[in-house]
């Protein structure tokens, strides 16, 4: 991050040397000043979401990642899955909050048995242990 400030405090030295300042003011014209600096963003953008992302997409018992996909493409048509946002389904909770209603580790079992006594609305299903792990580690992201 530290190259990158730097860098981009050499941009006008580098511009002057490629011949793309204004003449009369010698500062960097608006039409190259703008897209450098969005590029610069973009660059730090990147540079910080791989620099967090290891820490975010794994945990020692599951993949928050492969939970958040399982989450919304089997779970999302009732609940909220995000941090924000209502549920679909009125009677089906945010899955933010289950961990106030009930601690999320006692989900495993039931998640591996087949829940049948969740929303009314709500398909009986049965996920493999390594399912069980990743929306277990997805919820618990939520908690946060």
């Amino acid at each position: 991050m530290i190259r990158v400030a730097a860098f981009a405090n050499e941009l006008p030295l580098i511009a002057c040397c490629i011949g793309i300042v204004d003449g009369a003011s010698g500062h960097l014209d608006d039409l190259v000043r703008a897209p450098m600096e969005l590029m610069m963003q973009m660059v730090f953008a990147a540079a910080t979401i791989l620099f967090f992302m290891p820490v975010v997409a794994q945990t020692d018992d599951g993949n928050i990642r492969r939970g958040f996909l399982f989450a919304r493409q089997h779970c999302s048509a009732c609940h909220a899955i995000l941090k924000t946002g209502e549920s679909p389904q009125k009677l089906a909770p945010p899955f933010r909050e289950l961990h106030r209603r009930y601690p999320v580790e006692e989900l495993t079992e039931a998640l591996g048995e087949g829940i049948r006594t969740g929303h009314p609305m709500m398909p009986e299903f049965q996920l493999e242990p390594s399912q069980i792990e990743d929306l277990l580690a997805y919820l618990k992201s939520l908690e946060r």
